[in-house]
């Protein structure tokens, strides 16, 4: 049954039903795959989760401990695994023979991931249309799918990040739900397997993304919402979809629990929902449209024209996530990914409304093809300024050099003793440097120190005779000129700044361009980073 409905559906492809596919597949890999080292910028949490999938190759398990991070049951675990499978997977580092001060070295590992993010970009686009083409028409879905492609909002999934990786699971879990909605099952056993099958998929693919990250759990409404419509078994439909939804997730805090760390799960939950930075949902609105404004301006029409439609499958995508994120005071931009394919569907269903008011069959086709070209090729336009951009050639030239010097101070330490090995002295941005040179090159000689202020008061103790601090443009802020310190951690920090020597600085001559997507905003260091060390 399952097969025969599937060949169904393949022989109903037509010349036309395969290039209206073909042409936003064609188009995502392009914006997708192209140039994924030099743009966008590398942000700090690439750094992060590269380090946790890293311990997953390494066979250390999901889960890092307060030595590795501050705040180490952040997220659940799935992105770290489902990341770190895939390398293991096609035999990532060891296919690259990395090597230690090889600036390419560095370039291609990094690329890998970002090449895998592009490719589950490419996987997004194809089920956004399959969504729309099932939820509404093939029209709407050709749209949707471009306009993902396309547009300049798009490439924040780029990133190696959690909300990349979650977003096809969440896209298959809607799609799975419209499947299960459209299989009538009176009096047919075979096709209430099917459906019930189809309600477990989505379930499993929802559980995973919530698995991914916990703010996911605000999806519930929509699914759930698909699930149940025009459903004969409401509730028992509800139960088996809502099983493997709470069940899979549920696998992190039982892991913390059986592990006796339930409190610090606590603790990480709580940090990850009251943090504050004054980046709040406002000022997020205000960077995605700097990014796209086109996109936003059209999705703010296209959501209340879908609403006056009584399309509540927009509203339950958007709203719930936007009143979820509305009282916290951590938003960035790379959190929107969740909603872009609601953006763009809801635009797709505007722009069929809008040709549908027209009576001439002809003009209205016409008045079609000359909206979406005209957004598409604003958007085309754009984004392929941004992905021929080289945003993090200093970045990746300073990754460079820091690992070699590392790797030259673990090879220099050939006697044994408690001062052996080197401490690193920087921001938790400079952290994110680290884990090539402890999982690539393994040197585990490294102990690190972080100057922000509000992760630690002071800097506790050095036990390495070799120290190397870096020193980005906030850092710089705070220690010059040397007096008149609010803090005892910076009167620390102005110690080593003052009796080390300068071994390097690097400049990003880029810094200021695309400010919503520089190295400023993505969390990169800056324009201008001094290291220093005290043994040169």
């Amino acid at each position: 049954m399952l097969i025969g409905m599937f060949n169904k559906e393949i022989k109903t492809f037509t010349h036309r039903s395969i290039l209206l596919i073909f042409i936003p597949l064609t188009l995502s890999a392009f914006t997708h795959i192209w140039n994924p080292i030099g743009f966008p910028a590398i942000h700090v949490d690439e750094g992060h989760y590269m380090r946790r999938a890293m311990q997953v190759i390494e066979g250390l398990g999901p889960q890092e401990s307060n030595s590795t991070y501050f705040y180490p049951y952040d997220h659940p675990y799935f992105g770290q695994l489902f990341l770190g499978g895939v390398l293991k997977l096609i035999g990532y580092p060891e296919s690259l023979s990395p090597k230690a001060g090889d600036v390419h070295s560095i370039e291609m590992l990094y690329l890998v991931p970002r090449v895998i993010m592009g490719l589950l970009a490419v996987l997004d686009t194809f089920l956004i249309y399959k969504i729309a083409e099932h939820r509404y028409n093939r029209n709407i879905a050709f749209v949707a799918a471009v306009l993902f492609a396309v547009m300049p909002l798009s490439l924040l999934t780029r990133g190696i990040l959690l909300d990349s990786i979650l977003l096809p699971f969440l896209l298959a879990s809607v799609l799975f739900g419209i499947y299960s909605n459209k299989i009538k099952t009176i009096d047919s056993i075979k096709k209430r397997k099917i459906k019930n099958l189809f309600v477990l998929l989505s379930g499993t693919f929802l559980g995973l993304a919530i698995f991914t990250k916990a703010p996911l759990f605000t999806m519930i409404p929509l699914i759930a919402f698909i699930i149940i419509q025009n459903n004969d078994k409401k509730w028992k439909t509800l139960m088996l979809w809502l099983a493997p939804v709470i069940l899979l997730p549920m696998v992190w805090p039982a892991y913390a629990t059986l592990t006796g760390h339930f409190d610090e799960w606590i603790h990480g939950v709580l940090f990850q929902a009251s943090r504050e930075s004054g980046k709040d949902l406002r000022n997020s609105i205000s960077i995605i449209f700097q990014i796209d404004p086109v996109l936003l301006l059209f999705t703010f029409v296209g959501v209340i024209y879908s609403e006056l439609k009584n399309s509540y499958f927009i509203f339950l995508w958007i709203i719930p996530y936007l009143i979820f994120l509305f009282p916290l005071g951590w938003v960035v931009q790379f959190h929107w990914i969740l909603l872009i394919p609601a953006f763009c569907i809801s635009i797709g269903v505007l722009i069929e409304g809008i040709s549908k008011k027209i009576k001439s069959k002809r003009i209205s086709q016409v008045s079609r093809i000359v909206i979406i070209s005209t957004i598409g090729i604003l958007g085309f336009t754009s984004t392929y300024g941004l992905i021929t951009s080289n945003l993090n050639s200093s970045y990746l030239q300073l990754y460079s050099y820091i690992a070699q010097e590392l790797q030259s101070n673990s090879k220099d330490d050939t006697h044994v003793g408690n001062n052996d090995g080197t401490t690193v002295i920087g921001s938790h941005r400079v952290k994110a440097l680290l884990w090539i040179t402890v999982y690539i090159f393994n040197n585990n000689d490294i102990s690190f120190r972080v100057t922000d202020i509000g992760l630690q008061p002071v800097i506790p103790r050095i036990e390495t005779e070799k120290v190397v601090l870096i020193v980005d443009n906030n850092l710089r802020d705070r220690l010059v000129p040397f007096h008149n310190f609010e803090n005892e951690k910076d009167k620390q920090i102005s110690k080593f700044y003052q009796n080390a020597q300068t071994i390097a600085t690097f400049i990003n001559t880029d810094y200021k361009r695309y400010s919503f997507m520089t190295m400023k905003d993505n969390y990169g260091l800056g324009n201008f980073v001094e290291i220093r060390s005290n043994y040169n």
